[in-house]
């Protein structure tokens, strides 16, 4: 094969041969290898052209997703994917970035849980499965979240929910039945399990200057 005609467009080059077909190649692709008008190249030193060109597109994308926010490895996988990337293309990339300490499952699963739990207050049921979602690892979540194991800041989060939700329900006029099954579900939907919930029900229902007991 010829290349007929060398045009530079954006980021790419368009990439001429035999007066036919054209194909799109990035620009450093092509001054890398140095290609010339009239230059003779086989079907397969075109090919590793285009393949080159799209690594270099996939970690552009890469690189743009991770400076928007940290992502674990599937996540990222996932949203390349979805942009029309072939997985096979995608997968070296993934190596590549985690070999290089730009995706880190382990550290990316210590900021989401202490964004969810230390920022917005939520619980660990919630948060493991966040971080399934995200394609972290069990493994890796049982050790994350093991690091909250007998943790106030928990009870601490779920009693000061607990109590701001209680303050947006007096103008309901419950009674204790019916407001402790609210603040039940209320703490369940956020993430706590029913242990926690327990406790904390017990400390607001029975605590002086809380909630009145029904006995």
């Amino acid at each position: 094969m010829i290349i007929t005609r060398l045009v530079k467009k954006g980021k790419n080059v368009i990439v001429e041969v035999d007066g036919n077909d054209e194909f799109l190649v990035r620009e450093e692709v092509v001054y890398k290898a140095g290609l010339r008008k009239h230059d003779e190249i086989t079907e397969e030193q075109l090919n590793g052209f285009i393949a080159q060109s799209s690594l270099i597109k996939i970690k552009e994308k890469a690189f743009d997703l991770l400076s928007r926010r940290a992502h674990s490895a599937r996540e990222l996988k996932n949203k390349l994917l979805k942009k029309g990337f072939e997985a096979y293309q995608i997968n070296p990339v993934i190596e590549e970035l985690s070999r290089k300490g730009y995706l880190n499952d382990e550290e990316f699963a210590k900021l989401l849980a202490e964004e969810k739990i230390v920022k917005r207050k939520k619980g660990l049921n919630l948060v493991r499965k966040v971080l399934y979602e995200k394609g972290i690892d069990r493994h890796i979540i049982d050790k994350t979240l093991a690091a909250y194991s007998g943790s106030e800041i928990l009870f601490e989060n779920a009693v000061a929910i607990a109590e701001k939700k209680i303050k947006s329900l007096k103008h309901k006029n419950y009674n204790n039945i019916k407001l402790k099954s609210k603040i039940q579900s209320f703490l369940s939907s956020r993430g706590y399990p029913g242990e926690l919930i327990a406790k904390v029900i017990q400390e607001l229902f029975n605590s002086t200057g809380q909630i009145e007991s029904e006995e």
